[in-house]
């Protein structure tokens, strides 16, 4: 419970999310003001960034393949298991390293260009 008593050496809000050791300090400067310095540390253990494997769909050749003549849609869950196949047959696994875990947004993969 905070009293204008204790209020100057009270931290406002202090946030975390997934830390276990957090604490703070009241370093006693105020450098004029009513308010005085705090110091909040927070231990961060080294964790080990999860490699997964990319993937990657090549929509053009799903494009290509799909452009072809088909029948009409008869049966909308076939047509939709028939398009899930295309596309998984034109879909390529990129397994990332330590320092590139991810496909960026500008399509480079894992930090090489696509085309390279």
């Amino acid at each position: 419970m905070v009293t204008s008593t204790t209020r100057d050496t009270c931290p406002d809000l202090t946030f975390t999310k997934n830390v276990t050791q957090v604490s703070w300090e009241n370093t006693g400067e105020n450098l004029g003001s009513d308010r005085h310095i705090l110091i909040s540390s927070i231990e961060k253990t080294a964790t080990k960034r999860k490699i997964r494997t990319n993937k990657i769909t090549d929509w053009d050749s799903v494009r290509k393949d799909r452009s072809t003549e088909r029948e009409p849609i008869r049966d909308i869950q076939e047509w939709t298991m028939q398009l899930i196949l295309d596309v998984k047959m034109h879909r390529t696994g990129i397994g990332c390293t330590e320092d590139f875990p991810q496909v960026l947004n500008d399509y480079s993969i894992c930090g090489m260009h696509a085309g390279a």
